[in-house]
């Protein structure tokens, strides 16, 4: 697949390329034939670059330009002809696909579905002929005492309907109406009433015909958090992997060793280092913090007030026979430059935990905590998604506490059944790697099927 980003003022957060993957191929070139647009909501806001119908709006105008050029040539060409009769297509499309991608927080959806309208519009529109075309189209055909030569262009007016087939969306906002904030007054409240609710897509698609489909674009596990991840385990698995490998009780049937692209088990680390390819850190490192959640428990703020709450009741948590080894507290730089790059005290910290629980903000589904945390290898304990991403499943690949008090009760289960925690934590770090990596995203939204979708109109996504 051959894509166009119609907006790009450099590199993503971790400095990697938007389309990781050998089956889409960036172009520079707006006009080229075979190329879908890809119009990022957040970098086309930028004052540098014109608004995306002005930009349709020139491409139509310089193939319009192009197609009359190519009709005088060819009926230049063919005057001097001696076959009776020349038949000519031009295939060049005043159409093509045109993908708009929001990665906002906040989404207006009676918006997006308004603009993804308008771009149908501009796509019907397009294929009228103008006046002046019109005139040209009537002299399309010019006879000769010799030659007859028609012109036919291919690009006959489109119904709503068909123009509405050549636009797409992918966004964040198919979940709307989330506020989980009122938990932090009633302190034993259950998710289910504050996580939010699915919009409904299926009108204007059906039956409005404002756009083509919809997918539920969720966070990635980064590349660069993942290298890090690679490197720092390296300083810790040397003196254990021998240890847990020797201790682990079902070490026959999940090796700590994971499988190669061959099928054949991979040969154990040289001594001194490993690298996250070829070592499973889930049994292969110590892990002497019992459980943590990254958030100071005296910061709430208007967007997180959930998770200093999260944060007071772990603190309060006690363990019937022991002392339990907690962080309720952020490690590294907090804020843009924590989120924007790799914090390497947070990284060491994660990797030594057996628990790690992450909280959403109050009012926007999803974060790059919830991958990230999996990546480690720890257990995930998770609050409710409305949409959770592909394959993250509860008692599978992550723990899903509905309140507090629920919260508490596994965190007191799991951090004594280590069989059963560390099941669940290799199977979240295996899907993680294995379906949740920039290019397995970017696979999906948009070589993944459109057609088949929801009852809300979300086409399904299955990496």
């Amino acid at each position: 697949m051959i894509v166009y980003r119609v907006c790009h003022n450099g590199q993503d957060i971790e400095g990697a390329p938007l389309f990781d993957s050998p089956r889409i191929i960036a172009t520079n070139q707006p006009d080229h034939p075979e190329a879908t647009w890809f119009y990022d909501c957040i970098k086309g806001r930028g004052p540098s670059y014109p608004s995306l119908i002005e930009q349709i709006q020139k491409r139509q105008h310089r193939t319009r330009k192009q197609l009359r050029e190519q009709q005088q040539q060819l009926l230049a060409n063919n005057t001097t002809d001696n076959t009776n009769t020349a038949t000519t297509t031009i295939t060049t499309p005043l159409y093509w696909n045109i993908v708009i991608y929001d990665f906002t927080d906040v989404t207006y959806i009676p918006w997006l579905l308004w603009y993804t309208g308008t771009i149908t519009e501009q796509i019907m529109q397009a294929t009228i002929p103008l006046p002046d075309e019109e005139n040209d189209t009537n002299n399309n055909t010019k006879t000769t005492n010799t030659t007859t030569t028609k012109i036919d262009t291919k690009n006959t007016p489109l119904t709503r309907y068909q123009a509405s087939q050549y636009v797409r969306l992918i966004t964040r906002g198919t979940v709307t109406g989330r506020n989980t904030a009122p938990m932090v007054i009633h302190r034993n409240a259950v998710y289910k009433r504050h996580y939010g609710r699915k919009y409904n897509f299926t009108p204007a698609i059906t039956e409005n015909h404002t756009l083509g489909g919809v997918k539920h674009l969720h966070f990635e596990a980064r590349e660069d958090i993942l290298l890090a991840i690679d490197e720092a385990m390296t300083q810790y698995l040397p003196a254990t992997a021998a240890q847990e490998h020797q201790q682990s009780e079902i070490y026959l049937n999940n090796s700590i060793f994971t499988t190669n692209t061959n099928n054949t088990t991979s040969s154990p680390p040289p001594t001194g280092g490993g690298t996250l390819v070829h070592v499973d850190p889930v049994r292969g490192l110590a892990r002497p913090i019992d459980v943590a959640h990254f958030w100071q428990s005296n910061q709430s703020g208007v967007a997180a007030r959930v998770r200093g709450l999260v944060s007071r009741r772990i603190e309060k948590i006690q363990h019937p026979t022991r002392n339990l080894t907690i962080i309720t507290h952020t490690v590294g730089n907090k804020g843009r430059i924590g989120r924007n790059n790799v914090q390497h005290e947070y990284i060491n910290a994660m990797l030594r935990c057996k628990i790690i629980v992450v909280a959403q903000r109050d009012r926007y589904e999803d974060h790059y905590r919830l991958l990230e945390t999996m990546l480690t290898g720890a257990l995930v304990l998770t609050d409710p998604y409305v949409r959770f991403p592909w394959g993250v499943v509860h008692n599978e690949t992550v723990v899903v506490y509905q309140s507090m008090s629920d919260l508490k009760e596994h965190i007191l289960y799991y951090v004594d059944q280590k069989r059963e925690r560390l099941r669940i934590a290799a199977a979240g770090r295996q899907l993680a790697l294995q379906h949740h990596r920039r290019r397995h995203r970017f696979d999906d939204l948009l070589l993944g099927d459109w057609e088949q979708r929801d009852e809300y109109g979300v086409s399904l996504s299955a990496p």
